[in-house]
């Protein structure tokens, strides 16, 4: 997929290796975090700032772009702008986007073991956040024949939390998106009552305040 004109970065891109840090895989593992966490969090970042640095700008090589290390970047991209730190990382951030969006085709994601409603929501909404086209049609790969959201995706709370955010970044006409508010909504509100602390937390705070 060709990328917008608007977006496109005339500087080279950086290559390096993806050296360890002292983070490891802290931010692809901790997809929630209490407010108390992320001001720890906040607190440390220039102490580390350069270790993210080096994590966001490694590339998985000159031939072909790894989608799944886009996408663990991508999911450090979200946390860093959760921690309201974005700014500090701009072109690296930047870079990142541009690089998800030339090489990702929504159909042919869905075909990768890896991938799920998580990660596809999760890339969808940083993209539109940052002024990208990109389709709400991936969406209906998640519904059944008749044209309704799978039942099953409800257990998926990580997921069905992801697409929420996402929808609310809906253009007018885009049925689907409309569907997964009140399909998410329903859902995530009942799940918010039962499910471990922590979590619960983050699906009461988003319920209440969505992106």
């Amino acid at each position: 997929m060709g990328s917008s004109s608007n977006m496109a970065d005339d500087e080279n891109r950086p290559t390096a290796d993806f050296h360890p840090s002292p983070w490891g895989d802290f931010f692809a593992t901790h997809n929630f975090a209490s407010d108390d966490v992320l001001k720890e969090w906040k607190e440390g970042i220039e102490v580390l700032k350069p270790y993210v640095v080096r994590m966001l700008s490694a590339t998985a090589g000159e031939d072909a772009v790894d989608k799944l290390v886009l996408l663990e970047r991508l999911k450090l991209v979200d946390v860093v702008e959760r921690l309201g730190i974005g700014y500090l990382f701009k072109r690296e951030i930047q870079q990142i986007l541009q690089q998800v969006y030339e090489t990702h085709d929504s159909t042919d994601d869905l075909n990768n073991d890896n991938m799920n409603l998580h990660d596809v929501a999760l890339r969808f909404r940083l993209l539109r956040e940052h002024g990208y086209d990109v389709s709400s049609d991936i969406f209906n790969e998640f519904k059944t024949k008749k044209g309704e959201f799978k039942e099953e995706l409800a257990s998926d709370v990580e997921g069905m939390l992801s697409l929420y955010e996402a929808s609310y970044l809906r253009k007018q006409g885009e049925n689907v998106l409309d569907e997964a508010i009140q399909f998410t909504k329903s859902h995530l509100e009942a799940k918010a009552v039962d499910v471990e602390s922590l979590l619960s937390e983050q699906l009461t705070h988003a319920l209440e305040r969505p992106k």
